[in-house]
């Protein structure tokens, strides 16, 4: 198994944390900033984890991206 690097490891725990409830994108990015983490940093994370996303709100004005960590990263910790 690889090992991940101390960035990438800290930004899957900041999104473990930050993901108990559906959240949107810009939200999780400005809030891992405001932690240090990177926008890609947290884009790799993501993928790590295997968070789903999904487009709220059609082709309205409004419409955002949200995230949600799958079942099994949330009940365990881990990928």
């Amino acid at each position: 198994m690889k090992r991940r690097s101390p960035k990438l490891e800290g930004a899957c725990n900041f999104l473990r944390r930050s993901l108990a409830n559906p959240m949107s994108a810009n939200m999780i990015f400005w809030s891992g900033g405001e932690c240090g983490h990177s926008q890609r940093t947290l884009i790799r994370a993501a993928r790590s984890l295997g968070v789903r996303s999904r487009r709220r709100g059609g082709r309205q004005f409004n419409a955002h991206w949200e995230w949600q960590l799958p079942p099994e990263a949330s009940r365990n910790g881990t990928e």
